[in-house]
């Protein structure tokens, strides 16, 4: 779900047209088991709860999930796992421990908890890795789309150096050097 933003509830979303069914087999998994081990959402203004995020990356047939949890145990995370496996196939899992009272999602403190460690993935001819605090766009199609037409305009420019001011993983600045230019980031 999302956040109602003057209470800050979570607003639950069953279907997300720009995700697709893989988002709701996704809600479906992650109810099921916070609901069998008996998790409760975070309440921030309490600090109560200890559920605070799920954020997933679904990229080439392939699933990173990061469960977001004030707590540094949360139970059930093999359960969650296996769940998510029997949806999805190998699947990526992290639990990120985030105890700030402030509206950040991710802390520093990220730890492996089964799958693959990285989601790898190719973008216009251009392979990349993504681990679970890497900036990356959530709409893959028209981020596609975007950077081939940031690369078309760099080409009608002609420039033979760019600075690529928002690298985040990389993938502009390795269009740019792919087509001949010299790649400052």
């Amino acid at each position: 779900g999302f956040f109602d933003s003057r209470t800050h509830r979570v607003v639950p979303v069953a279907k997300c047209p720009m995700h697709g069914e893989w988002y709701e087999n996704l809600v479906t998994v992650v109810e099921a088991w916070a609901a069998d081990c008996r998790i409760r959402p975070y309440e921030p203004r309490t600090g109560k709860g200890s559920l605070r995020y799920v954020a997933a990356r679904y990229l080439g047939g392939k699933l990173m999930v990061t469960v977001v949890s004030q707590q540094p145990r949360l139970p059930g995370l093999d359960k969650l796992h296996r769940g998510l496996e029997e949806q999805f196939g190998p699947t990526g899992l992290w639990l990120n421990i985030n105890d700030r009272r402030d509206s950040a999602v991710f802390s520093r403190n990220f730890r492996h908890i089964a799958g693959p460690r990285k989601l790898r993935g190719s973008m216009l001819d251009v392979a990349f890795e993504l681990s679970p605090d890497a900036f990356f766009q959530v709409n893959t199609d028209m981020a596609a789309r975007m950077y081939a037409r940031i690369l078309d305009m760099a080409r009608e420019i002609g420039p033979e150096n760019v600075v690529d001011a928002y690298s985040g993983i990389g993938i502009t600045s390795l269009l740019f050097a792919k087509a001949g230019m010299q790649v400052t980031s």
